[in-house]
């Protein structure tokens, strides 16, 4: 029978119905709603993390590395549209 109550524990919050939410998720949909980053969470991007609208590599910012979202478009415009594909 699920509680009827939040619990915290040491680096998770866990509803009343026994899901566990890490508190690093509920800190990276924060920042997301506060400043528009974002962190990639699967194991091929790790590390990997949108700020605004730039697409950003591990151990970079987005002013000394981020791929802005109109390059990715150029991109993928090309690779759809080259008949050799």
């Amino acid at each position: 029978m699920p509680s009827d109550t939040w619990r915290l524990e040491p680096g998770t919050l866990i509803t009343p119905h026994g899901r566990e939410i890490p508190l690093r998720e509920i800190l990276n949909w924060a920042m997301a709603r506060h400043d528009g980053r974002q962190d990639i969470q699967t194991d091929k991007w790790r590390g990997w993390r949108i700020v605004q609208q730039y697409l950003v590599p591990p151990g970079r910012t987005m002013a000394d590395g981020g791929i802005h979202i109109n390059a990715i478009r150029s991109i993928a415009f090309r690779s759809e549209n080259d008949p050799e594909n």
